[in-house]
């Protein structure tokens, strides 16, 4: 319950889904558990298809007026959203035409159709008119892209999210591309890090991941809410990544400015520890 109470949506659900599957041949009540929480959150949501997925799991037999009921609404739903979007694009009404892309993608990744989601997502972004709106959507294509495994979207929206934050500010002290100023937008930069974090972790670039999962702000929201990658998950991303890539001086620094030994000890105080131990790589 402590880990699993750390996410929300989507990630929750699938995460359960990994615990019963691993526990199978076991753990016979950790897995029964864990199915039992992914069909109740399954069952709050709009994605179907994830909630079968959940039913299959369980070998239990999906409830088809719960999908059909489920499944109407949502179609409903989208069609109210795209006429409100046929309206703006009308109007011609920039910021009107911004926010109905963005209420499309939103409804398309509650449905789990991250393909679509991202696309209106994309779409949304040609009618931005500040840094911050262009950075925000930025990072929600990141996370329809990371939802859909799609690690080089996701490295590169962070970087145009990044660039996006960065516009305007010919100065200041640079915190791994997103410049202090910039860095004032503790929300947003968080999830920049996160994603551009979890990118270099599929890539196998463990400094680069590990400089930037200790950034991610220990009482800051994830990426996007906890559907993504919690804080506390970051900062063991940091640490592991950090002992398989740093020396021991530059792991010692890292850990005493990071800020995260007070918030997340336990993370951190594991990491230091092995860096006495244990010979790290540059």
């Amino acid at each position: 319950d402590t880990y699993i109470s750390a996410y929300t949506g989507h990630a929750k659900i699938t995460r359960l889904l990994w615990v019963a599957e691993q526990s199978a041949a076991n753990d016979a009540l950790l897995r029964q558990e864990a199915l039992r929480i992914a069909l109740d959150e399954s069952k709050r949501g709009e994605n179907t298809d994830l909630y079968a997925a959940v039913c299959k799991e369980a070998n239990l037999e999906p409830d088809a007026a719960f999908i059909a009921s489920t499944d109407a609404r949502a179609a409903a739903r989208l069609e109210r959203l795209m006429n409100e979007l046929q309206i703006a694009r009308n109007n011609l009404i920039k910021e009107s035409i911004r926010m109905g892309y963005s209420d499309v993608g939103r409804h398309h990744e509650a449905c789990g159709d991250f393909d679509k989601a991202l696309k209106a997502y994309t779409r949304g972004r040609d009618y931005c008119t500040t840094s911050r709106q262009v950075a925000s959507i930025c990072v929600d294509i990141v996370r329809a892209a990371l939802f859909m495994g799609s690690y080089t979207h996701v490295s590169n929206y962070a970087a145009k999210a990044e660039s996006a934050l960065n516009a305007g500010t010919s100065s200041g002290t640079s915190v791994d591309g997103v410049a202090a100023a910039a860095a004032s937008d503790a929300s947003t930069a968080s999830r920049i890090h996160c994603a551009a974090g979890l990118a270099a972790l599929d890539a196998r670039k463990w400094h680069v991941a590990a400089r930037r999962f200790v950034r991610v702000a220990a009482d800051g929201p994830p990426l996007g809410g906890p559907d993504a990658a919690s804080s506390r998950e970051c900062a063991l991303y940091g640490a592991l990544c950090a002992l398989a890539s740093f020396d021991r001086g530059e792991l010692k620094t890292l850990l005493g400015k990071s800020g995260m030994s007070a918030q997340r000890g336990d993370v951190d105080g594991a990491a230091a520890a092995a860096s006495d131990d244990v010979d790290v790589v540059d």
